[in-house]
């Protein structure tokens, strides 16, 4: 059984050891330590510095890193120097962000699917109104100050904030532009922008040109770049983007110059050349660098090894991966991005290389991932591939209901129910290809996973049969020749001649998916590591 308010409480302050070189090194100390007055001291004369030199990064560094975190003993300090300074701004700021970031890893749509427990609902309605709240209410003790005014954008990207004003986004802008003329305040202002507007091209390049010339060896040349191919604001002007970039040798654009190389048409055809491959790894040498990152880095790192016919850059470059997210749960210990990227990690690293150990650490992390993830259904999956990972394919009794808490979380979607019922049809098909071989000692019968799958597969086949009749089916996932809807008839028919009369026989509406706590499940591999 897992208790999540026990794994929050085991926590201990898990961040590396510091040498003091850097602000974040000596505010993580104060923190850590609990040493509020010197704490708020320190934030104050960073403050000061910053607004001297119109250069915010030390802060930002301190705020992203400490205080836009999960990190349950940090959240505490905060709450406790709130309470005993009420009047901080750099107290309320950094409550701001922790109230930010828990909007961020509950989620948001999930929870209004069927059997979604109505109290988690309740819960990120609150978390959502608290950090709306908090950000007004910092808005207004501190209008100058860099992290509140990034708290501002940060909740227009989250949908926090309904404001639709140009007035005030162009003065929240131009005050962030006066704190801190920089890039990474041209950048949030674009992020802001692309997910305030359905088409935010005039918008976008309307703020490149008021604010990029403003900046220290930036341009609103090199904003237009950015903004077009990081964000695919215009693919009209993309190739253009795509010409200017190589006019630019700005190391902040390696990435996306990896990303032209790439994906450009015909590379796979390309010579294998000596100067290619010192190309391919000096750029993405220096793409690894923030934790949105990730995404991009690991699919690089895919695709050059490919190229390469290298595995082993691919291991490199995955253990490189998995030492910058250690790094950075230090700080960040339940953030379900960074936990399932590390876990996508390990997992690759023992079914690609071999590497055993690699399992067991990418199912010890689980749980944590869970503790905001459990309401999502792409977590659930990811425990059945964890589950999965060192059985044979037709072992899945112990995950039925893991695939359908994935399907309650999904608010029914077709897509998800698929997904679930095809699984199922690979562990039948597994199943009954095994039932009269030899099989090891202690390894699962395949009858029994037949007998289980008996009313999972009619009740998935009834839904997908179901949603598939409305008007709004999506005509793909639905068409006759698609992955399991050739099985769905068979399945019914089954179902119709007296395989399971309670799902046969029940109306839809009672069919509906309900999730199983999380607290509710056992973990199939901790029994398997205690045999």
């Amino acid at each position: 059984m897992i208790r999540i308010l026990t794994v929050l409480a085991a926590l201990t302050l898990t961040a590396p050891a510091s040498t003091a070189q850097t602000a974040t090194d000596k505010i993580r100390i104060l923190l850590d330590q609990g040493d509020i007055a010197a704490l708020d001291r320190a934030i104050a004369g960073m403050h000061e510095q910053a607004a001297e030199q119109k250069d915010a990064a030390a802060l930002r560094d301190v705020y992203d890193r400490l205080f836009n975190s999960t990190h349950p003993a940090r959240l505490a300090v905060v709450e406790e120097w709130r309470n005993e300074m009420p009047g901080s701004p750099y107290a309320l700021a950094a409550e701001t962000w922790g109230a930010i970031k828990t909007v961020e890893m509950l989620g948001s749509v999930n929870y209004a699917s069927p059997g979604a427990p109505q109290n988690r609902l309740k819960l990120y309605i609150s978390a959502k109104q608290r950090a709306d709240e908090l950000v007004e209410k910092s808005l207004r003790r501190s209008p100058d100050f860099v992290p509140t005014l990034d708290a501002w954008l940060v909740s227009r990207k989250f949908y926090l904030k309904k404001v639709k004003s140009t007035d005030l986004n162009a003065i929240i802008y131009a005050e962030l532009m006066k704190a801190s003329p920089d890039r990474a305040s041209m950048l949030k202002i674009v992020e802001t922008i692309d997910a305030s507007f359905a088409h935010p091209t005039r918008e976008i390049l309307g703020a490149c040109l008021t604010y990029a010339d403003q900046i220290e060896n930036y341009d609103s040349d090199l904003c237009v770049i950015e903004a077009v191919l990081r964000h695919h604001v215009d693919e009209g002007i993309a190739n253009q983007a795509k010409a200017a970039l190589e006019t630019r040798d700005e190391p902040f654009l390696d990435d996306l110059k990896l990303d032209k190389i790439l994906y450009a048409d015909g590379f796979h055809m390309r010579e294998r050349s000596d100067e290619l491959r010192e190309t391919l790894a000096r750029l993405h040498e220096n793409t690894l660098n923030t934790p949105a990152q990730i995404g991009n880095f690991a699919q690089h790192s895919r695709r050059i090894a490919w190229f390469l016919k290298t595995p082993s850059y691919l291991e490199s470059s995955n253990d490189r991966l998995v030492e910058f997210i250690d790094e950075r749960l230090a700080d960040d210990p339940y953030n379900r991005f960074l936990i399932k990227r590390k876990i996508d990690a390990l997992l690759a690293g023992y079914q690609r290389f071999g590497h055993l150990d690699d399992l067991e650490r990418a199912r010890a992390l689980w749980p944590d991932a869970m503790v905001y993830g459990q309401y999502r259904g792409e977590f659930w999956n990811l425990g059945i591939a964890l589950a999965a990972a060192d059985r044979a394919p037709y072992d899945i009794v112990d995950q039925i209901e893991w695939a359908e808490n994935a399907v309650a979380y999904s608010l029914l979607k077709l897509g998800a129910v698929k997904y679930a019922l095809e699984w199922m049809i690979r562990a039948q098909d597994s199943a009954r290809e095994n039932l009269n071989l030899d099989r090891p000692d202690g390894s699962s019968d395949p009858s029994a996973t037949l007998e289980a799958l008996k009313c999972p597969m009619l009740r998935a086949a009834r839904m997908v049969s179901a949603l598939c009749q409305s008007h709004s089916a999506d005509p793909i996932l639905c068409e006759p020749s698609a992955a399991a809807n050739e099985r769905v008839h068979d399945i019914l028919q089954e179902g119709g001649a007296g395989s399971c009369p309670s799902v046969s026989e029940a109306r839809l509406t009672d069919l509906e998916y309900s999730a199983v706590p999380f607290e509710s499940v056992s973990l199939p591999w901790a029994a398997t590591s205690s045999e």
